[in-house]
């Protein structure tokens, strides 16, 4: 929170020393956020995620166009997190009718 959000992917930047210097992007935030908050190193998976773009060719001319180059080593994606074995997806269903609240006397 407070961060920039990255309009490309890239790992956030080692050389930043808060999150509030660095770019995320959507997935990453996620990332950081839990291995931060967790203390741990991995936390969606259990082996580093090589980072892998396909179509690579798209790819490729997308990053040259920024004249950037192809990001590589690891990183995290939307779609790891979402198969990940450590998050449980639900269905919000917006139409149905919101829980009663229970308030509870102190004293």
């Amino acid at each position: 929170v407070g961060a920039n959000y990255a309009s490309r992917f890239a790992p956030p930047s080692s050389l930043a020393t808060t999150p509030w210097t660095q770019e995320f992007y959507c997935s990453s935030i996620v990332d950081y956020a839990y291995r931060d908050a967790l203390e741990q190193d991995l936390v969606f998976t259990n082996e580093p995620f090589p980072l892998m773009f396909q179509p690579r060719d798209f790819w490729e001319e997308y990053y040259r166009s920024q004249e950037l180059e192809l990001p590589s080593g690891f990183g995290s994606n939307p779609t790891l997190l979402m198969h990940s074995p450590r998050v449980k997806c639900v269905e919000l269903d917006l139409n149905a009718p919101e829980p009663v609240e229970e308030t509870h006397e102190m004293f």
